[in-house]
């Protein structure tokens, strides 16, 4: 079970704090790329501090030296404009010296950093591949974290996490896991089902909730009937984020473990032939046999599908609906649909699962981690985890998610005003460039709530409140996820392309087989070899670990 503790962000807990200005969303959809920057080290020192000026503790810690701290970030020269960092410097008392990284390069260049010896004093990670990360440990290339008990606010995130857990070596701890901040949510995703109502309502198919055969239905009136107008075969029934097909077409719903393996019965299988994924898979070909998933879906692109929604040519579309894509799909439809109401159109659909729950995805509790390099000095590291604790407090995310009081908004009685400029339809223009700021956000990544602040339009703050009430609804089915397996590393399991070589052939064999049971079973013997292998080194060695 997940440690709880309540722990509120210090924008919801101001009223009317409940929308954003960016999330790149991404896990399980991954991440949009940034424009690669020069990898030269750059000093970001901004404008001098006077010592003099500069606080002398921070709960106890001593300031009073002015010590620069290197570490790498996602687009330096975005940084060096940000006031929020020109803070942290006074603050602090430090200068920074960033060296640049963009989503595309940042593992590679951290596996560089580490083989060479030139890792940064601290140098922030992707978690995707905990055997990576621990064989940095094992090489004697990072510091083991001191006791963080005088960094109360920090440490009341890290128990907030298995992740953080699940990346311990014998015991000792050599990660700040940056946190997402979904525990609202239970760390479910914000993946589900977005639907044109006044459609629905045209059709006289309107229900506040469907079972999986009704939106079945009600995708395949859309199609014959054209509500939007688009012409003769050209409204789409069902659409989706590119890399979520074909998992959303029944098959998550009916087999979450569908290309991974997982513990059933006490030991170890692999989730592609289990007999659940099968009628998943066959499930999934129906709805394209039948011409309800939209016909290009297996080779669209990420935003393609979503492309199609905003335009009224798709009448329910599958996405993660992080605030960041949900604000892309109200602009889209009001694009399409100048003039009218967005909420008379759109709807959350609260949707059945074929077994009749509620189903959602549960996602890592992390995304990211910061390390330090193995002979940072003690200074430097005390430094760093005052910045990190700052940063994890009330007063740290006001900063992150509204900028510098005084400057970028006040308080007045508990209720913020904010001074930024606002767009022609009066909606806050957030000043800093919020698609670079994963850095600022050291112990906390702002994929949720960072749309949930004050600045949000009314249209996303509804959608996303239709999407809270969904995912913590009753009869919630949901596909967890197995910390132990994540971090277990094993060769097999390590090289293993099982999961999307699985994806690849259901693609397949979706568009081209006459008969796909018989296909997919030839398929699943030809994997057997590989297959077990991995299952030796899990049944073998992780269950009795």
């Amino acid at each position: 079970m997940k440690k709880r503790l309540g722990l509120l962000l210090a924008a919801a807990m101001v009223a009317g704090c409940t929308a954003g200005c960016r999330s790149t969303a991404q896990t399980p959809e991954k991440p949009e790329s940034s424009a690669a920057v020069s990898t030269e080290e750059t000093d970001t020192s901004g404008t001098t501090v006077d010592e003099s000026t500069s606080a002398n503790q921070y709960n106890g810690h001593d300031l009073s030296e002015k010590i620069t701290l290197t570490f790498n970030v996602i687009d330096t020269e975005k940084q060096n404009m940000d006031e929020r960092y020109d803070y942290l410097r006074e603050k602090f008392n430090v200068d920074f010296n960033l060296i640049s990284c963009s989503l595309n390069d940042s593992k590679e260049k951290a596996r560089m950093w580490v083989s060479g010896g030139d890792m940064p004093d601290m140098m922030w990670s992707d978690i995707d591949n905990a055997s990576e990360l621990r064989s940095w440990i094992e090489g004697g290339a990072l510091k083991e974290l001191p006791d963080l008990s005088k960094y109360p606010n920090l440490l009341a995130l890290k128990d907030m996490q298995q992740t953080d857990d699940s990346l311990k070596v014998d015991g000792a701890d050599y990660f700040i896991t940056t946190i997402r901040d979904t525990e609202e949510i239970n760390f479910l995703t914000t993946q589900a089902f977005i639907y044109r109502k006044d459609w629905a309502q045209q059709l006289g198919l309107y229900k506040e909730e469907y079972t999986w055969d009704e939106m079945l239905a009600l995708a395949k009136a859309m199609v014959i009937q054209d509500p939007g107008a688009n012409g003769a075969g050209k409204t789409i029934g069902v659409a989706g984020v590119g890399w979520a097909y074909p998992a959303f077409s029944g098959l998550q719903q009916i087999s979450p473990n569908w290309n991974t393996f997982y513990q059933k019965d006490g030991a170890y299988v692999w989730g592609a032939e289990q007999p659940e994924t099968m009628e998943g898979l066959k499930m999934a070909k129906e709805m394209y046999a039948e011409n309800i998933v939209w016909s290009e879906q297996s080779l669209a692109n990420t935003l393609d599908g979503p492309a199609k929604f905003q335009a009224g040519q798709a009448g329910i579309l599958y996405h993660n609906l992080t605030y960041n894509n949900i604000g892309s799909i109200i602009s889209g439809l009001k694009e399409t649909y100048p003039g009218e109401n967005v909420l008379d159109k759109v709807a959350i659909m609260n949707v059945k699962s074929p077994d009749g729950t509620n189903f959602a995805l549960e996602a890592t509790d992390a995304w990211g981690a910061l390390c330090f390099r193995y002979d940072i000095d003690d200074a430097k590291l005390e430094r760093f985890l005052c910045i990190l604790d700052y940063l994890a407090s009330e007063e740290g995310i006001m900063l992150q998610q509204y900028g510098v009081e005084g400057k970028d908004y006040q308080l007045n009685n508990g209720e913020i005003e904010m001074f930024w400029d606002k767009d022609d339809n009066g909606n806050y223009i957030c000043p800093y460039e919020v698609n670079s700021d994963r850095i600022l956000s050291f112990a906390r990544l702002f994929e949720f709530e960072k749309g949930s602040v004050e600045y949000a339009s009314a249209e996303a703050k509804e959608i996303m409140a239709q999407l809270k009430s969904y995912l913590t609804g009753a009869n919630m089915n949901i596909g967890e996820i197995d910390y132990a397996f994540a971090a277990f590393s094993a060769p097999n399991k390590d090289q293993s392309n099982l999961a999307s070589e699985t994806r690849e052939k259901m693609l397949e064999l979706i568009i081209s087989s006459e008969d796909v049971e018989a296909d997919y079973t030839a398929w699943l013997a030809s994997q057997t070899e590989k297959k077990d292998a991995v299952l030796k080194e899990l049944n073998e060695g992780l269950l009795n670990q």
